[in-house]
C-alpha cells in the first residue's frame, strides 16, 4: 500500500498537471483570481501540511490527503466554470455592441446562423458538464472534459467573430449609412408633404374667402 509520501507526490502531480494549467488559463483571460478558488487552494495545502504533524496515524494522514484531493477537484471545477462564464460574458458583450445592427444581414446572411450554432453548442456543453458535476467525484473526469470542450467551443466562437471582424465593420458602416439616408429621405418627404399640405390649405382658404 502506498505510504503518505507517495500519496502526497501523486497529489502534487495532479496539482501541477491538472489544476495549475486551469489556474494559468483563468488568470491569463480574466487577470484575476476569484476568492473562492484561492480559499480552495489554501485549504488544499493546509491539509497537505497537516500530514506532517506529530502524532497522526496513517489513517488520519490518509483522511487529510483525501480532503486535499477534494479541494483540488473543487478548485478545478471553479476554474473551468469561471472560464465558461468569462466566455459567455464576452459573447454577451459582443451582442450588446452590435445590438442596433442586423446581424442576419452580415456576409449575405451567412454569419449569424453559424454564430448562433456555435454559441448554442458551447452553452449545451456547459449545461451537460454542470449536470455531470451534480454526481460529485464519481463523474469528475467526464464533467471536466465537457467543461474543457465547452471552453474550446466558446474560444472557437470568439475566433469566428474575430475572423469576421472586417465583414462586421463593413456591415455596421453600411447599415448606419442606410439608416441615416433613409431617415434623411423620410424627413425630406415629410417636409415636402407638409409644404404641399400648407399650400393646399392656404389656396383652399383663399378660394373660399374670395367666393
Amino acid at each position: 500500500m502506498p505510504d503518505t509520501n507517495q500519496h502526497l507526490e501523486a497529489l502534487f502531480v495532479q496539482y501541477n498537471k491538472g489544476l495549475k494549467p486551469y489556474l494559468i488559463a483563468l488568470e491569463a483571460k480574466t487577470e484575476m483570481f476569484p476568492q473562492g478558488i484561492l480559499n480552495e487552494i489554501r485549504a488544499l495545502f493546509d491539509h497537505c501540511a497537516r500530514t506532517s504533524l506529530d502524532g497522526l496515524t496513517e489513517k488520519q494522514k490518509q483522511l487529510e490527503i483525501e480532503s486535499a484531493q477534494r479541494h483540488i477537484y473543487r478548485a478545478s471545477y471553479d476554474c473551468l466554470k469561471e472560464l465558461c462564464l468569462y466566455y459567455a460574458r464576452e459573447l454577451e458583450q459582443f451582442e450588446k455592441n452590435y445590438k442596433g445592427i442586423r446581424l442576419g444581414d452580415v456576409d449575405s446572411g451567412q454569419f449569424y446562423p453559424r454564430y448562433i450554432e456555435m454559441k448554442q453548442s458551447a452553452e449545451k456543453l456547459t449545461k451537460d458538464a454542470k449536470h455531470c458535476e451534480e454526481y460529485g467525484m464519481a463523474k469528475y473526469k467526464e464533467a471536466s472534459e465537457q467543461y474543457q470542450d465547452a471552453i474550446l467551443q466558446y474560444d472557437k466562437t470568439l475566433s469566428f467573430i474575430q475572423e469576421n471582424s472586417k465583414t462586421l465593420a463593413w456591415s455596421t458602416q453600411n447599415q448606419k449609412k442606410y439608416f441615416w439616408k433613409s431617415h434623411v429621405i423620410t424627413a425630406i418627404i415629410s417636409l415636402i408633404v407638409g409644404i404641399i399640405v400648407t399650400l393646399a390649405g392656404n389656396y383652399l382658404y383663399d378660394f373660399i374667402t374670395c367666393n
